[in-house]
């Protein structure tokens, strides 16, 4: 039944008032934001808020926001489990991709191998692995550690009483990613990915 309708998937922009159709999505698959905040992102950045359609039923969303003067970053893009691997993720991301006014598109990706195949197939290129490590599981050694790679930038999450640190990653490679997570004794190790928006250079 859902395969016959997959060629009418609609993709467009998100209207006001669908956004608390837009929230439960979020809440259940990507980000636990509050409804206000919801809100307010969208009244900021409503053009990089998109959603997929199967006969006017939400079926998969994705949003972004400013990073820097020349970057967006994307931060979530989801389609409900019953839709998968029927293209409607692709179709959100490239329908994405035209909205950004940007010349770059960065994105956190899940630690999953079919999330982060799922970006390579569509031609975003690790930059960075971004890792948190509990400050109370810090390794002794941990300054020297660092110094084995090269480290972009480093945060202290004091919410999470964590350390955020940023590695140079120009390669897809788990093996390094996992090797990672030993060394720092990290409790997430996740790959940065960047797509350069051609059109927009």
């Amino acid at each position: 039944m859902i395969n016959d309708f997959i060629d009418h998937v609609e993709i467009r922009n998100v209207k006001y008032e669908e956004l608390e159709e837009f929230w439960k999505i979020q809440q259940e698959y990507l980000d636990n934001w509050t409804f206000t905040y919801l809100q307010n992102e969208f009244n900021k950045y409503s053009s990089l808020f998109i959603a997929a359609f199967i006969n006017n039923i939400m079926c998969g969303i994705a949003y972004g926001c400013d990073y820097d003067e020349i970057t967006i970053t994307l931060q979530g893009i989801c389609v409900l489990y019953k839709y998968w691997r029927h293209g409607i993720g692709s179709k959100l991301l490239k329908f994405f991709e035209t909205k950004v006014n940007k010349i770059k598109i960065t994105v956190g990706v899940a630690s999953d191998d079919a999330v982060e195949k799922f970006y390579l197939k569509n031609n975003y290129k690790p930059k960075q692995f971004l890792i948190r490590i509990k400050y109370n599981q810090l390794p002794n050694d941990y300054e020297q550690k660092k110094l084995n790679f090269h480290v972009i930038n480093e945060k202290y999450d004091q919410t999470n009483e964590a350390i955020i640190l940023y590695i140079e990653m120009l390669q897809y490679n788990n093996e390094l990613k996992d090797n990672i997570k030993k060394i720092f004794h990290s409790y997430e190790t996740i790959y940065i990915m960047e797509k350069i928006i051609s059109s927009n250079i």
